[in-house]
């Protein structure tokens, strides 16, 4: 699991994989991808997936989440700034599920 993070000097990067139009925001491994699978009940549609992942990624890390590759994939790079690595895996791991 621990592929998809990585330390960065602004914080710790995330590689993650999107499913818009979701019933409810849930997070997962995928493992074939190595990437956390993130699930938002927003359509993908003008930003509005991006913004409701950022959005729920800054709400349970406590910290700023911004994307900084992938705006137009379902395959993102995400920056949580001012993180340590270890500080988002405990978070993260709190709230996986199993994919």
């Amino acid at each position: 699991m621990y592929k998809c993070f990585r330390e960065s000097k602004d914080g710790c990067v995330v590689e993650i994989e999107v499913v818009p139009n979701s019933k409810s925001f849930k997070i997962g491994y995928n493992e074939s991808s190595e990437r956390l699978r993130v699930r938002v009940k927003a359509p993908a549609v003008k930003g509005k997936a991006n913004k409701a992942v950022a959005k729920a990624l800054s709400g349970l890390l406590n910290a700023k989440c911004e994307i900084v590759a992938g705006n137009l994939s379902k395959k993102k790079t995400v920056l949580v700034r001012d993180c340590d690595v270890w500080e988002v895996i405990k978070s993260i791991r709190a709230s996986l599920e199993k994919i």
